[in-house]
């Protein structure tokens, strides 16, 4: 069997990047329940849930609006409400 060579991601703009590429080996209940959980990882640093821990997505966005602004928010080192 051959094996396929496949060329690497052209950026738009000229600059080099890394690819990353996500395999998920396995689903929990909470995950398939949509349930926010705690965010534990090295690289991405411990965000704690504060008042959103437990919740379902819809059900954060309508009890807790500003717990899930600062959730969502692309600034990681935002507090949300209720946390350590």
């Amino acid at each position: 069997m051959s094996e396929r060579t496949i060329p690497p991601p052209v950026s738009s703009h000229g600059e080099d990047f890394a690819e990353v590429v996500v395999v998920r080996h396995g689903e929990t209940s909470a995950n398939a329940l949509c349930i926010i959980q705690l965010v534990l990882s090295p690289a991405l640093r411990e965000r704690h849930m504060g008042d959103l821990h437990g919740l379902k997505f819809d059900d954060a966005v309508r009890s807790k609006p500003d717990a899930y602004k600062a959730f969502s928010s692309e600034d990681r080192s935002q507090e949300i409400p209720g946390s350590e």
